[in-house]
């Protein structure tokens, strides 16, 4: 009998024990690590990040005292990593106001069970600017170019579209570079889509739609450039695929036909990530390589239909960005070399010497992303990355300064007529963040002060997306690579 009262004391023990490891020890803490702004304009979106102390998480549920969530598989249906729950999209109402969003979550790790919340409040109010949604396009592009022509319309042309790509939704963060990838890996299931991927069209603001044009590129590549001259017609160049080759056809806009240049670059260039300059006179600067033996510069001259070697580039890069000066140079900012490092020393392009020259370097920044490069009214040039910089061309320097609010890159940056800049969208620069933050949030950068302000945020999030300004002030802005078939109208 003893023993049997001994056992069952022992039994009773041991459960009460067990018991006490599963109750809930203290809360598990968590904190915000990123917000894409503190107030939203009614109906903005706003991105919000936690880092939650868990070993196990188990449930995670937010709410929000008004407005709705953003399924993350519509902001980015092609990338996993868009499923990490500690990343939420609110979309706010249309009643301006302080609105609490709730975030509860348990961690569910080994004899611990444990319960914890957070809040954070935002605020909706009056911002400038207006985000409006478009007919999206008749097709997704990624790689693609557009171009505002003279009668106003704007042509986009090229690029790959994710059904003609095999296993596209394995990969985990789809970008251009990936694209390249694809191409290379799966250049000639890619081209059996000729008939869909050579498909042109052109936003109609009149219309505000996007209509397709009867004649088709000659060839379409997996990344496509384009430059307006100054007759009307467009120079479009995109990598022929399989060949490693630049082809390039001219959009004649009066007839609205693509002819055949009939001219290669024999690999002088990269054909993905080489950069058009237009210099006048219908000559264009082609600059950018990956092979360390090219010179990497090429002008194409219009009036003879020729392609010219330039001086090598000092420093072999591709991804980069070559902005028009005032003066008649191009100023060469980052990009990757061709080991895939980024580069942070600068050049200048000389057209009455054919030469790149060395520039001043860049600190403090994250050159192997896509940065932008503006040219404001008064010939400084806006740098936009992991933080802003100025490149003053009187004294060839580059200085830095205070912002943007949120560091990104594979962003936009669209020089208004009033002459400030509109800095749209990309991916968020935090480095205790994941690539997963696609960002909704617009600035604007005044070149009198100096200072980036924030403004009502895009429709939807998005990043290596186009921007074209058109004849009313207004910008399209056209696809992204998680959102490669839609396109909204930003009023500043």
């Amino acid at each position: 009998m003893k023993n049997k009262n001994l056992l069952k004391i022992l039994v009773i023990i041991i459960f009460s024990f067990y018991n006490i490891g599963c109750k809930s020890v203290g809360s598990p803490e968590a904190e915000i690590i990123f917000q894409s702004q503190p107030s939203i304009s009614p109906g903005g979106i706003v991105v919000v990040k936690l880092k939650i102390d868990v070993e196990t998480l188990g449930s995670i549920e937010w709410t929000a005292t008004g407005g709705t969530f953003e399924n993350p598989s519509s902001i980015n249906p092609y990338a996993y990593s868009m499923g990490n729950p500690y990343t939420a999209y609110w979309r706010a109402p249309q009643e301006k106001g302080i609105y609490t969003l709730i975030c509860k979550f348990t961690d569910i790790s080994e004899r611990k069970y444990r319960e914890g919340i957070i809040t954070i409040d935002i605020e909706v109010v009056d911002l400038p600017g207006k985000a409006v949604s478009v007919n999206d396009m008749r097709r997704d592009r990624i790689g693609f170019s557009a171009v505002r022509l003279n009668d106003g319309s704007v042509l986009v042309a090229g690029g790959v579209s994710y059904k003609t790509i095999p296993n596209a939704d394995k990969f985990t963060a789809f970008t251009s570079e990936l694209v390249d990838f694809a191409c290379a890996i799966w250049g000639s299931e890619i081209i059996k889509n000729w008939e869909d991927l050579s498909i042109v069209e052109k936003y109609m603001p009149s219309l505000k739609k996007f209509i397709p044009l009867s004649a088709r590129l000659n060839l379409p590549g997996c990344v496509t450039n384009s430059i307006l001259l100054e007759d009307g017609n467009v120079l479009i160049t995109g990598d022929d695929i399989g060949s490693g080759n630049t082809h390039f056809e001219l959009f004649d806009s009066v007839f609205e036909s693509f002819i055949d240049l009939n001219i290669k670059t024999e690999k002088i260039i990269t054909p993905y990530y080489h950069e058009l300059t237009y210099l006048g006179n219908k000559r264009v600067l082609l600059s950018g390589t990956h092979n360390e033996s090219s010179p990497g510069g090429l002008i194409y001259d219009g009036n003879f239909n020729t392609l010219t070697e330039t001086g090598s580039l000092n420093y072999k890069r591709y991804g980069h960005t070559a902005t028009l000066l005032n003066d008649g140079r191009v100023l060469i900012v980052g990009g990757k070399d061709v080991d895939g490092f980024g580069t942070r020393i600068s050049e200048l392009y000389y057209p009455e010497d054919n030469l790149f020259k060395i520039g001043p370097e860049i600190y403090n920044e994250y050159f192997d992303n896509r940065l932008t490069a503006t040219t404001l009214q008064d010939g400084r040039v806006l740098i936009i990355g992991k933080q802003a910089h100025i490149f003053e061309p009187t004294q060839n320097s580059i200085r830095t300064i205070d912002g943007p609010n949120v560091p990104r890159y594979s962003h936009t940056s669209t020089l208004l007529p009033d002459g400030r800049v509109l800095i749209v969208g990309g991916l968020a620069f935090t480095e205790i963040t994941d690539r997963d933050i696609i960002l909704p949030t617009i600035e604007i950068f005044d070149p009198s002060t100096e200072t980036f302000s924030y403004a009502a945020s895009l429709w939807l999030p998005r990043f290596e997306h186009k921007a074209v300004l058109l004849d009313d002030g207004s910008v399209l802005i056209i696809g992204g690579a998680n959102v490669p078939q839609t396109a909204e109208i930003y009023f500043p």
